[in-house]
């Protein structure tokens, strides 16, 4: 058959059967077709399922109950005592929170009542039987009052205590008020539930386990050295993807090292973003470095960004503080503000690179931009729409939905720069030179027409 064909055409063909042969020494996306990058997105998406689940499906961090305490006391007195001992405690219970609501009688006479009541609280926490503290709280003076045909008063808070390093609580309470047609006091508690903190811990340290392992299949690549700015990238982004979710106070449990974990995932977060960011701003500018003006832009808005988010986790992250519910606040709103200008700004970034990217680089933008996407669409729907609904606070369904998507995305990131064989070779995002040839055409990359050349002399010699 080639008899039939001119010269020109038979090299062409030959050009066109080498340059569709994969890249043995290149990374995983040199080497990448798009059925197995269809397969990997499937297999981030079985990875990702099970977190989905456990966040719909999981309990809050405060769980309550609720107890009915008679008066028996003589009302005559206006003055009632009521004794609380709970116990046992785990340190994954955090805290105990109380309030209480009165209960009158139910009889024909449910008309509006109002009256003054004084609390005396007495706390003892003990530890191994011990009493280890013995606090005498301030009095607290409230206003007990009962709607008309209401037979429940308003809600009286009565106190909040951390309960870290003690195993029983024993609380005195005296109660000075107006007791007639007084039935009881509705007790309420609220604590940490020790499973449902459990079973967050854990899933921070299996997130954590899963970003070594990808970190150090990464590093291995790496032993040929570091030659781009994007594997200093990949490798910061990698170290932050492990320490993000706070690993060694899963065990130590320090107050202080517990109070770094909104910090170091903020942190984590914002150096996806920039990441993010980066690789968009490569490909639109055709450079394996990002143009000045616009990193700027992107870098100072990304921190602004982690701090209000680190300031808005550590009041989230510490439940003894958020056990009383409440709304949003002015933090809460500019957070979601961000959220919502990252989310835009990162998709418009993605379309405008795919659009100005050369045919090089579509496939780069492309890949990178499916994953960042799934990371935009989970911060809508966890962070935006569930987030400005109050719905994940007190619910381990950020942890689950955003963090640990972001944390997963990121090994995706560094399994893409593994290389089959040898070390990492640096990705190239400028357009290749194709050169020309003498007759103006076209030409291919001197290092393809050298190799071809060697084939074609070591053709003529073998006939």
């Amino acid at each position: 058959m080639s008899n039939f064909l001119p010269e020109d055409s038979s090299k062409q063909f030959d050009l066109v059967e080498y340059e569709n042969q994969p890249n043995a020494d290149g990374l995983f996306l040199d080497n990448v077709s798009y059925k197995t990058l269809l397969i990997t997105f499937l297999l981030f998406l079985c990875f990702e399922s099970p977190y989905i689940y456990a966040g719909f499906t999981s309990s809050q961090y405060v769980n309550s109950t609720t107890l009915f305490y008679p008066l028996s006391q003589d009302v005559s007195k206006q003055e009632a005592e009521a004794t609380v001992i709970l116990s046992p405690f785990s340190p994954h219970h955090k805290f105990i929170r109380m309030d209480t609501t009165l209960l009158r009688k139910q009889t024909n006479r449910t008309e509006f009542r109002s009256d003054p009541l004084e609390v005396v609280r007495t706390i003892e926490l003990s530890q191994y039987g011990k009493l280890v503290k013995n606090l005498t709280k301030p009095i607290l003076r409230y206003t007990c009052t009962f709607e008309e045909n209401k037979f429940e008063s308003n809600r009286i808070w009565l106190m909040s205590e951390k309960i870290d390093g003690f195993d029983s609580l024993n609380i005195s309470f005296s109660f000075k008020s107006v007791f007639n047609d007084i039935r009881g006091f509705n007790f309420r508690y609220e604590f940490g539930d020790p499973n449902t903190i459990k079973f967050a811990s854990n899933i921070r340290l299996l997130l954590s386990f899963c970003a070594i392992y990808a970190y150090i299949g990464f590093i291995y690549c790496l032993r040929n050295g570091l030659n781009s700015i994007l594997q200093y990238f990949s490798l910061t982004l990698g170290f932050f993807a492990i320490i993000s979710t706070n690993p060694i106070n899963q065990y130590l449990e320090n107050p202080t090292l517990h109070a770094l974990t909104p910090i170091l995932m903020a942190t984590f977060l914002a150096i996806f973003r920039i990441f993010a960011f980066f690789i968009f701003d490569t490909i639109i500018h055709n450079s394996n470095h990002a143009n000045k003006q616009w990193a700027v832009l992107y870098t100072s808005f990304v921190a602004i960004y982690a701090i209000v988010e680190a300031r808005v986790g550590l009041y989230d992250y510490d439940i003894f503080e958020y056990a009383g519910k409440r709304g949003l606040n002015l933090f809460d709103k500019t957070l979601i503000a961000f959220h919502i200008t990252y989310c835009i700004v990162i998709l418009l970034m993605f379309a405008f690179s795919y659009r100005l990217a050369t045919k090089h680089n579509k496939f780069y933008s492309l890949v990178y931009g499916i994953f960042i996407s799934m990371s935009v669409i989970v911060t809508i729907l966890s962070e935006i729409l569930l987030g400005s609904l109050n719905i994940t606070r007190n619910t381990p369904m950020s942890l689950f939905f955003y963090q640990a998507t972001h944390i997963i995305i990121t090994i995706v990131f560094l399994f893409f720069q593994h290389t089959p064989e040898t070390g990492y070779k640096n990705v190239d995002l400028t357009q290749p030179d194709l050169g020309n040839d003498d007759d103006g055409q076209a030409g291919i990359a001197p290092d393809v027409e050298s190799s071809i050349g060697e084939e074609e002399s070591e053709e003529e010699e073998e006939e």
